[in-house]
């Protein structure tokens, strides 16, 4: 019996472990948006007032934020400033692939990024900029909405699906 217990009480716990590791996915993604954002925002103001090179401008992003998104910059600039690959797009999917645990949304912004960079004039660039921050501020958008019921929603389903599994092993 101690071990059906045992048994029962080890379900519970990998179910709710299970729920709680998606909010805490959720709430990583959301925070990589942020960080993504605020990136994009910073750079914009550098390439108006100060018109850095690319790999200078990755450098100062890279410390303006932090976690996978500020690992992706250094990855970037690395990647610049040895010259691999002629074009930036090219250079940011080798820095995204260099970066584990970077969240889906975050990942599509940041291609998106370096598709926009060191392609154009300063005012296209600017704008493609512009269409990142758009896309990350719509994306925080639609998450914030409803987050906190979402987030009780995964830990109380992997809760109860592990009791529900419990009750049905024993």
């Amino acid at each position: 019996m101690t071990i059906k217990l045992i048994g029962a009480v080890m379900i519970v716990l990998a179910c709710g472990w299970t729920g709680f590791s998606a909010a805490m996915s959720f709430r990583r993604e959301e925070r990589c948006l942020e960080q993504l954002e605020q990136a994009v925002q910073m750079m914009g103001a550098d390439l108006e007032h100060e018109l850095s090179p690319l790999p200078v401008l990755c450098k100062r992003a890279s410390q303006w934020v932090k976690g996978p998104i500020a690992q992706v910059f250094t990855a970037l600039e690395q990647e610049l400033t040895q010259q691999v690959a002629p074009d930036a797009a090219i250079c940011m999917a080798a820095a995204i692939e260099k970066t584990p645990g970077l969240p889906g949304k975050a990942r599509e912004g940041l291609i998106r990024l370096g598709t926009g960079l060191g392609r154009f004039d300063l005012p296209g660039q600017i704008r493609g900029l512009q269409v990142v921050e758009a896309f990350c501020r719509d994306n925080l958008e639609q998450m914030r909405m409803g987050r906190d019921q979402r987030l009780r929603g995964y830990q109380t389903l992997g809760l109860c699906a592990g009791a529900a599994l419990a009750i049905l092993f024993l």
